[in-house]
């Protein structure tokens, strides 16, 4: 995977250890329970470092959800070549969102559980995966269906509906992996999803 995608990489070092140190803890232990004292110590760092890159919790959450948000949006979006069929482009969306979570397996746990949880403070993320990230699926299906490759649905709720599945199809996965393969939930997903949306 290309250093553009990888998350915190670009971010200065310390910086970079506090998100990495947090988001091992939220996995494990959910944001609420976590202390700004834990992640310090987590990341090799002092309790005042923290403050030199973060107001409080809230923002570092705000900020690594942020961070998740716009590197998935451009993984997936890069992944898609512009010269082939809707189809083509929606199953090339699907694996690459499901490819992005099982790269960054821990950092999704905590993601799904925090952005599906409503959190005050947390509006701008959700739009902007609203906005954003969404409308990668809703520009293939607007495709799709301008062509009659797909059926005449509402686009908006399909492809919040597919983002949904996805997204509650890789949770189901992170926690039960050994038991459901990345593999088998990524065709199950197309299976039933196509089923539904191409013409026959």
């Amino acid at each position: 995977m290309s250093t553009k995608y990888e998350l915190f990489d670009d971010l200065e070092n310390k910086k970079a250890r506090l998100c990495k140190a947090a988001v091992s803890i939220f996995s494990d232990k959910s944001f609420n329970r976590t202390t700004v004292q834990e992640i310090a110590q987590k990341a090799g760092v002092g309790k005042g470092t923290f403050y030199n890159y973060f107001t409080s919790k809230e923002s570092l959450l705000s900020f690594l959800l942020d961070c998740g948000t716009v590197k998935l949006i451009d993984y997936v979006r890069d992944s898609i070549k512009e010269d082939i069929e809707p189809r083509d482009k929606l199953e090339i969306a699907i694996d690459s969102q499901l490819e992005y979570f099982n790269k960054n397996h821990d950092y999704f746990v905590f993601y799904l559980r925090e952005m599906w949880s409503y959190r005050q403070g947390l509006e701008d993320q959700i739009f902007k995966l609203k906005e954003e990230y969404i409308t990668i699926f809703e520009n293939i299906i607007k495709e799709g269906k301008d062509s009659e490759a797909f059926k005449d649905v509402d686009i908006e709720t399909i492809s919040s509906g597919l983002f949904g599945m996805l997204s509650v199809a890789s949770s189901h996965w992170a926690l039960f992996s050994s038991e459901f393969p990345l593999e088998n939930i990524n065709q199950s997903v197309k299976e039933v999803f196509f089923n539904g949306i191409l013409r026959g």
